[in-house]
């Protein structure tokens, strides 16, 4: 015991220094592997805020495209509304079957939602950093869920529209005639504009369709750049 008293008093500082740079070499270990896995956090971060803005960017472009088709839609309702039911105006119409076709045009917006699902169920979503990001991502889930209803009843029409075009129309005329001639059946696409059926078909298509582009401009535009701005 007194051989080790006095070779502790000896070596006494030996021994602090020695553990003294254990110390420093496993305190330093711990901050040397917290700072790489903030680096990397941190990574994975900015890896997060790059894909959502490129998801987000091609559903813009997507979507400006929509409303363009929309627009066009719309216009060509509004025209078949004002001649509709007018005898007087139907000798002056001469592409009837190229305006109804462009009925059959059925512009549903389906935006990606790849990035933002995989990281809700991943459960990377709660690590978002920016606080107003993941309530602008809440609110674009819930913009989308309510524009899905009105997709919904967007097909319903469509559906409509179909069994119109079945009973009273010339779906050939329509979507076919310059590659296969005119049908030689009975219906004429232009007297389609003297049947209270077709103007009611007419009026609700523009309805939805006037709803949906107005909701995409005012609306989905711009959240999708309030979020394009906090993932810049």
């Amino acid at each position: 015991m007194k051989k080790l008293i006095a070779t502790l008093k000896e070596k006494w500082a030996e021994y602090i220094l020695e553990i003294l740079v254990i110390t420093i070499g496993i305190v330093g270990a711990f901050l040397l592997n917290s700072w790489n896995e903030q680096v990397k956090a941190n990574h994975q971060q900015q890896e997060i805020i790059t894909n959502l803005h490129e998801e987000f960017e091609t559903n813009l472009a997507s979507l400006e495209k929509q409303i363009s088709r929309l627009d066009q839609k719309s216009k060509v309702c509004v025209f078949l509304l004002e001649v509709s039911g007018q005898n007087d105006l139907l000798d002056e119409i001469a592409n009837a079957d190229s305006l109804i076709q462009k009925l059959y045009d059925n512009p549903t917006w389906n935006p990606s939602t790849y990035v933002l699902s995989d990281l809700r169920n991943s459960g990377q979503l709660k690590s978002l950093k920016n606080e107003q990001l993941k309530e602008l991502l809440h609110n674009w889930e819930q913009h989308y869920e309510n524009l899905k209803e009105y997709y919904e009843l967007e097909m319903s029409l469509y559906d409509n529209f179909f069994h119109l075009m079945e009973e009273n129309g010339s779906a050939r005329n329509a979507i076919f005639k310059q590659r296969l001639g005119s049908s030689t059946l009975a219906n004429d696409n232009l007297e389609l504009l003297m049947n209270p059926k077709f103007e009611n078909q007419l009026s609700h298509i523009l309805m939805i369709t006037a709803s949906l582009n107005s909701i995409y401009t005012n609306q989905t535009v711009e959240l999708i750049n309030q979020i394009l701005k906090e993932t810049e």
